[in-house]
C-alpha cells in the first residue's frame, strides 16, 4: 500500500498556516497598541513611534493577504497536479522546437524556465537553483525606465529654465539702460534747477521735472533690481539642473545604474543563460554518479551554488560582482582610524575598509565584513553613517560585528549549515528512487529536479523545526555579540545605535513574545536587547559565560 505523501504534506501545510496565522493575529494586536513599551518611553519619540506603527501595521495587513494567497497557490499546485502537468507540457514544448525531450537536462531547463514565470510558489531552494527570478529583472527594468524618464523631465525643465533665464537677463539689461536714461534726465533737470537764481527757485516746471524724474528713477531701479535677482536665480537653477543632468547621465552610463542599467540586464540574462544550464547539468550528472551523491552534491553546492556561503561567491562577489551594483569608496577620516585601532586591538586582520552607497536602494543602515583568513574587509553602508549621531555609535556597531568574529559565530553557523546540507542530500539519496513518492505527487517517471522539489515538500516539518532552532541560536549569538561590545565599554553607544537603527528602519516597537520567538525574528526585539545591555545578570549574560 502506497503511503499518502501528498496528503500528509497538504495537511502539514494547512496546520502550519493556521498556527502561523494565529501568531500573526497575536502580533497584529500588539502592533495596534497606542503606546510604546515601558523601556522605550522617553527613548523613542512619539513621531517615530507613530511612523513605525503605521508602517508595521500596513505590512501586517499585507502579510495576511500574502500568506493566504501563497497557501492557496501551494495547495492548488499540489492538489490539482500542476507540477506533473507542467513537466509534461515542457517536454512537449521541447519536442515542438525540434529538441530531444528525452534529454533530462534540456527538459529540466525548459521546466525551470517556465516555472520562474508561472510557478513562483515553488520551494525557495528550487528558485535559487534557477539563478535568476524574472520578477526581479522586471523590477530592475522598470526602475531603469523610471530613471530614464526622470532624466528626460529634468532636461526639459532645464531647457525651459535656460530660456527663461536668458529672457530675464535680456529684460534686465533693457531696464538697466532705461534707468541710465532716467539718470541722465534726472541730472539734467537737477543741473537746470541748481543754475536758477535763488529768488526764482520754487515750484517750477524744472523742479517738477526733476521730482518726476527722481520718482521714475526709484521705480525703475527697483524693477531692474528685481529682474536682475530673478535672472540670477534662474541662472543658478539652470546651473544646478545642468549639474544634475550630467551626474545622472554619468550614473546611468555605469554598467549597472541602480542595479538595473542596460548592461546589468544583459549581464543577468547572460548569467542565467550560462550558469543555469551548467548548474542544472552538474546537479543531474552528480545525482547519476553513484554511491557518494550526498558528498559530491553538498560539495558542489558549497563551492558553486549557495549564494552567501559558497566559496566562489565569497571569493568573487565582493571583488567582481558587488562593484557592478554599488559604488565602494575607502572610508576616510577619524572614523577610519578608530575602526582600524579597534580591529588592531582585537587582532582582526583588517585589510580594507569601505563605504558603500546602499542608500540608493534602501534607507536601512547596516555593516558587514567578509574575506578569508587574514584578508578581511569591512563595509559600512552610507545610511548607517548618515543616521548615526556620532562616530562612536558606528564603532559600537562594528564592535558588535567583530564580536561575532571573535566568538566564532560565523564558523559555527557555517559548519552547522554544511552538516545540515549534507544530511539533507543524504536523505534525498534515500528516497530519490521511491516510485511511491513520485506517484503520490502525480509523476509516472522520476526526474532528478522533480525529486528535489518533492523532497523539499516532504521534509517541511523538519525544516520548520530546524529553522526554529537556528533562530534560537542566532538570537543567542546576537546577545553574545552585544555583551562583547559592552565588555569593551561600548554599551551606551551601542544602545543609542540600536535605538537609531530601530527608528530609521521602522522596525516594530511592540512585539508578541510567541511571534518573535518563532521563526520570524533571527534577532531579539529591541526591548530585550536593551534590557540585556543594562542587566549584567541577565539570562543572555549567563549564556555567554557558559559558552
Amino acid at each position: 500500500m502506497a503511503l499518502p505523501y501528498l496528503e500528509a504534506v497538504l495537511c502539514f501545510m494547512i496546520l502550519v498556516y493556521i498556527f502561523e496565522t494565529y501568531l500573526q493575529i497575536r502580533q497584529h494586536r500588539v502592533l495596534k497598541l497606542p503606546t510604546l513599551p515601558k523601556p522605550l518611553l522617553g527613548v523613542i519619540s512619539d513621531e517615530k513611534f507613530k511612523r513605525s506603527r503605521d508602517y508595521t501595521l500596513h505590512r501586517s495587513y499585507f502579510r495576511f493577504v500574502h500568506e493566504a494567497v501563497t497557501i492557496l497557490m501551494h495547495i492548488a499546485i499540489l492538489f490539482f497536479r500542476v507540477l506533473p502537468w507542467f513537466w509534461k507540457k515542457s517536454g512537449e514544448l521541447v519536442t515542438d522546437v525540434g529538441l530531444n525531450a528525452e534529454n533530462e537536462i534540456i527538459h529540466t531547463l525548459a521546466f525551470l524556465a517556465g516555472a520562474m514565470v508561472l510557478l513562483q510558489p515553488l520551494p525557495v531552494q528550487v528558485r535559487r537553483i534557477s539563478v535568476h527570478n524574472a520578477n526581479d529583472l522586471d523590477n530592475k527594468v522598470s526602475a531603469y525606465n523610471i530613471a530614464r524618464g526622470l532624466l528626460q523631465d529634468i532636461k526639459r525643465t532645464r531647457g525651459t529654465v535656460e530660456s527663461e533665464a536668458s529672457r530675464l537677463a535680456a529684460l534686465a539689461n533693457l531696464k538697466v539702460k532705461d534707468v541710465e536714461k532716467m539718470m541722465a534726465l534726472y541730472h539734467e533737470a537737477k543741473a537746470a534747477y541748481e543754475a536758477m537764481p535763488e529768488a526764482e527757485k520754487g515750484p517750477s516746471e524744472e523742479q517738477i521735472k526733476m521730482m518726476a524724474a527722481l520718482s521714475r528713477l526709484s521705480v525703475a531701479q527697483e524693477v531692474a533690481r528685481v529682474i536682475q535677482d530673478a535672472a540670477a536665480t534662474m541662472a543658478s537653477l539652470n546651473k544646478s539642473l545642468t549639474k544634475n543632468v550630467e551626474e545622472l547621465e554619468v550614473e546611468m552610463r555605469r554598467p549597472t545604474f541602480m542595479g538595473c542599467g542596460s548592461l546589468s540586464v544583459d549581464c543577468f540574462i547572460l548569467l542565467s543563460m550560462i550558469l543555469g544550464p551548467l548548474i542544472v547539468a552538474a546537479i543531474i550528472y552528480i545525482v547519476h554518479g553513484g554511491l557518494y551523491v550526498a558528498i559530491y552534491l553538498s560539495g558542489f553546492i558549497f563551492v558553486f551554488v549557495r549564494n552567501s556561503t559558497s566559496l566562489l561567491m565569497v571569493t568573487i562577489y565582493p571583488i567582481v560582482i558587488a562593484p557592478l551594483f554599488n559604488k565602494f569608496t575607502p572610508l576616510p577620516g577619524v572614523l577610519r582610524e578608530k575602526i582600524e585601532k579597534l580591529a588592531a586591538s582585537l587582532k582582526f586582520p583588517l585589510k580594507k575598509l569601505f563605504v558603500v552607497d546602499g542608500s540608493t536602494r534602501s534607507s536601512q543602515g547596516n555593516a558587514y565584513m567578509y574575506g578569508f583568513y587574514k584578508n578581511k574587509r569591512i563595509v559600512l553602508y552610507d545610511a548607517l553613517i548618515q543616521q548615526s549621531s556620532n562616530e562612536d555609535e558606528i564603532v559600537s556597531v562594528i564592535t558588535h560585528e567583530l564580536g561575532h568574529w571573535k566568538l566564532n559565530h560565523a564558523l559555527y553557523s557555517f559548519l552547522a549549515f554544511q552538516l545540515l546540507m549534507f544530511l539533507q542530500f543524504g536523505g534525498y539519496t534515500l528516497v530519490r528512487n521511491s516510485k511511491g513518492l513520485f506517484k503520490s505527487f502525480g509523476f509516472s517517471d522520476q526526474p532528478i529536479i522533480i525529486g528535489l522539489i518533492i523532497f523539499q515538500y516532504a521534509i517541511m516539518p523538519l525544516q520548520h523545526l530546524l529553522n526554529f532552532c537556528f533562530n534560537l541560536v542566532s538570537r543567542a549569538f546576537e546577545y553574545q555579540a552585544d555583551a562583547f561590545a559592552k565588555n569593551l565599554g561600548y554599551a551606551p553607544q551601542l544602545r543609542a545605535a540600536l535605538v537609531k537603527l530601530q527608528e530609521e528602519n521602522l522596525f516594530a516597537m511592540n512585539t508578541d513574545p510567541w511571534y518573535s520567538s518563532y521563526h520570524h525574528y533571527s534577532h531579539p526585539p529591541l526591548v530585550e536587547r536593551l534590557q540585556a545591555l543594562e542587566d549584567p545578570d541577565s539570562e543572555e549574560r549567563r549564556l555567554l559565560e557558559i559558552v
